[in-house]
């Protein structure tokens, strides 16, 4: 209805424009008419003039009166005639121009419009036109009296007023004015309006004029709007009559028209609105019912049902919507579902057990709860090595061994890829290592899946209610802290504290301070000795960094290098240390004092097939050999990807650096990955060494090692050698080198190149005195 009101408007204006412009069309039209009727009514009155004229000049009596200067007669035939022909105006001029006699009354002095037509007159033996003299527009005529040659001229003049120019308007159907040119512009001498319009058409008529495109001029008085032509009628431009007819009166008939096809397009408005507002009822009031329903359901009401016993539209779309809405009802539950469940064990998710823990923990002040956050060991290992769906049999198998363990109201979810966590009420969530003793029996025996039994290990955080936290996402997340503490600890299980929290924001500070440090120079080499066990000779060290805090002083490696590794940052510590100690190295070299300094590579390094070239440019920045170099690596860094690192570390050997296997005995590679890497030196853990003189198993472990080595072709250092019991049993198993306490701490590398002359001749002695 709307469009159909805009659509009427529109009609309506488009009319009433067309008909203004039609109007404004004839009244052009009818002044142009007007104006030639004008011209012909004055050339008329010129013509009716010139005869008058001209009897006058040839009637005997005049004639004779003027040759015999009878001014009394001269006076009574000009009067007489004037009368006759309703001139206003009669005058004799001698030859000269100089006035004989005149029915105007006072003098009439130099006219120069008068004096101009005589002058024509003279020259062309007679003139008319229009001029102003005596003050007043004027049709005049200058005729000569012939005697047979001119003795005077006789001038006849007819006036311009109110009463010529209402017979002229009344002639065009016109309104008429007559404009006079005065020093002080245009005057209105005459017009054909009422007195009571006269001085308002003079001021309309004095203002600047408005002209349209066909010269002819837009007026506004008497509250209407007027076109007008102005038609110049003197010869000399001071006269001009100006037609003017209203645009407003012609325009009235029109108006009519429009008003009454507004009424009618106002009644047929009013019937379409009533025939649509019958429909609207018919049609719209299910619709309503339908958007009613569809606006319930958006808000979660599913039992919205619509009467779909019909057959038309409206009835199918009814039983559509009908059919939808129990649709998304499924769906809504399913999504419910799924979003606080985990699809492969069926396990809650971390949404769900913060939901159903809320519950649970309402209820639990009295006795306390427990939240164990349970991380499965080498889950990635198992995962890379023996693919994802023997990863997920061993999510599924911990998931059924895990519910088996509770009661059936604790909640178990699965957080993430391997992490789970559980809710435990009641007395047991009060002896946190019996509890964690019952995970360890539940996982003591090996998963088996597809016939391959896998050992479980796992490690455990755990955050108490309510000292802990107050809710599931508090607990849950200083449970965490707790898992991350044991997992760095291997201790098996730990328990939130909030100095746990503190030491790990002071990590995560020293994080994102660790790019700094370098930029600063805050980092350090440290050396340790590498004693050869036989002849206490020291020709190689391993480097260590250490960070020198401006605010915290000496940090050890321990405190930031892990959190570095999780982080990625390790790389960036990697290449700071090698560009440091190739340069080191070198200059030792310069001095006579060679020295193969061991540098430990990250695991993500061996697994860059990039990692050689960027090696490759530090020895060039550095000027260092790849031979006082020996790059340290670890089983597990090797294990993630093995074909990966093999490539890498043949290409780092074939450039010639030095590898060793750090850590050996920790991991878990086989005999035969040992043999194919390009390494030269196996390195002993620390925990194989520590009370090997006290532990026989332990010693012959450490032998059988220290030969395989050898077997290989191999030379043997075994770490963390810190008493001479140690050494002396890793002297008589034939170990190529120690690195301990027991040699020396790691140094500054002045101090370590201080030791190194100072103690050398000690461990040579001490080595021989071992051999006797």
């Amino acid at each position: 209805m709307g469009l159909l009101a805009l659509f009427l408007l529109l009609a309506i204006a488009a009319v009433s424009l067309g008909s203004l412009r039609f109007a404004r069309e004839r009244v052009a039209a009818d002044l142009t008419l007007a104006e030639r009727v004008a011209e012909r009514q004055l050339d008329q009155d010129q013509a009716r003039l010139v005869q008058a004229a001209r009897v006058l000049s040839a009637d005997f009596g005049f004639r004779d009166a003027i040759a015999s200067g009878d001014a009394p007669t001269i006076n009574s035939a000009l009067g007489n005639n004037a009368r006759r022909i309703r001139a206003n105006a009669a005058i004799v001029l001698d030859l000269d121009g100089r006035v004989l006699a005149s029915t105007l009354d006072g003098a009439l002095g130099a006219d120069p419009g008068l004096h101009a037509l005589f002058l024509r007159a003279r020259d062309h033996g007679g003139a008319d036109g229009i001029v102003t003299f005596a003050g007043r527009p004027r049709i005049v005529v200058v005729s000569p009296v012939l005697a047979p040659v001119a003795i005077a001229w006789v001038v006849l003049g007819f006036d311009l007023d109110d009463a010529t120019v209402r017979q002229m308007a009344g002639l065009t159907g016109s309104e008429v004015a007559v404009l006079t040119q005065t020093p002080g512009g245009d005057q209105l001498s005459a017009t054909s309006v009422d007195s009571s319009q006269r001085l308002e058409l003079a001021r309309a008529l004095a203002e600047p004029p408005s002209v349209d495109e066909e010269n002819r001029l837009r007026l506004h008085f008497d509250g209407s709007e007027y076109l007008a032509l102005r038609v110049p009628v003197d010869s000399g431009g001071g006269t001009s009559v100006v037609l003017l007819q209203s645009v407003d009166a012609a325009l009235a008939p029109y108006q009519r028209l429009v008003g009454a096809l507004a009424g009618l397009l106002a009644l047929a408005f009013l019937a379409a609105a009533f025939a649509s507002r019958w429909v609207a009822r018919t049609v719209s009031e299910p619709i309503q019912r339908l958007a009613d329903a569809a606006d319930a359901v958006s808000h979660g009401d599913y039992a919205q049902t619509l009467p779909d016993d019909t057959q038309d539209e409206i009835g199918r779309l009814s039983a559509s919507f009908n059919a939808m809405s129990r649709a998304v009802a499924a769906r809504e539950d399913q999504i419910s579902r799924l979003a606080y469940t985990d699809l492969l064990t069926g396990l809650a998710n971390r949404a769900g057990i913060q939901r159903d823990g809320a519950d649970l923990l309402a209820g639990a002040r009295e006795h306390g709860a427990v939240v164990v956050d349970i991380n499965i060991a080498r889950f990635k290992t198992i995962n890379d090595t023996l693919g994802y769906d023997v990863g997920d049999q061993v999510i599924c198998e911990v998931a059924r061994r895990l519910r088996q363990m509770l009661r059936e109201d604790d909640p178990v979810a699965r957080l993430s890829g391997d992490n789970f966590a559980i809710l435990i009420t009641g007395p047991l969530a009060q002896d946190l290592a019996g509890l964690h003793q019952r995970i360890e029996d539940r996982f003591a025996s090996p998963v088996e899946v597809s016939g391959t039994p896998l050992d479980m290990s796992l490690a455990v955080g755990m955050a108490r209610f309510p000292e802990h936290g107050s809710d599931m996402g508090q607990l849950l997340r200083n449970a965490e802290i707790a898992l991350h503490v044991a997992k760095r600890r291997q201790s098996g299980y730990a328990v939130y504290a909030p100095e746990l929290e503190q030491n790990r924001r002071t990590h995560l500070s020293l994080l994102s301070e660790l790019r700094h440090a370098v930029e600063r120079d805050e980092l350090r080499v440290y050396l340790q000795p590498k004693v050869q066990v036989r002849s206490g000779a020291v020709h190689s060290a391993e480097a260590l960094v250490r960070w020198v805090h401006p605010q915290r002083g000496l940090i050890p490696p321990g405190e930031f290098i892990p959190f570095a590794e999780q982080a990625g940052r390790i790389g960036m510590l990697t290449r700071w240390m090698l560009f440091n100690v190739m340069r080191l190295t070198r200059e030792l070299a310069e001095e006579g004092e060679p020295l193969r300094v061991s540098v430990n590579v990250a695991a993500q390094d061996v697994q860059d097939a990039r990692f050689p070239a960027e090696i490759d440019d530090l020895l060039v920045r550095s000027g260092a050999s790849p031979e006082h170099l020996r790059l340290e690596i670890t089983e597990s860094g090797v294990m993630d990807n093995p074909e990966r690192a093999l490539a890498v570390l043949h290409d780092l050997r074939d450039r010639g650096f030095s590898l060793s296997l750090d850590d050996f005995g920790t991991g878990y590679s086989s005999l035969a990955y040992l043999r194919r890497l390009p390494v030269a030196e196996l390195k002993i853990d620390r925990s194989f060494i520590h009370g090997m003189h006290e532990d026989g198993e332990a010693a012959q472990l450490v032998r059988s090692t220290i030969g395989l080595g050898h077997t290989l072709g191999l030379s043997v250092v075994a770490e963390g050698v810190e008493l001479a019991q140690e050494w002396q049993l890793l002297q008589d198993f034939r170990c190529d080198e120690i690195q301990g306490f027991y040699a020396s701490r790691p140094l500054p590398v002045e101090d370590f190149l201080r030791w190194r002359a100072e103690h050398a001749p000690f461990l040579a002695q001490r080595a021989q005195h071992a051999l006797s």
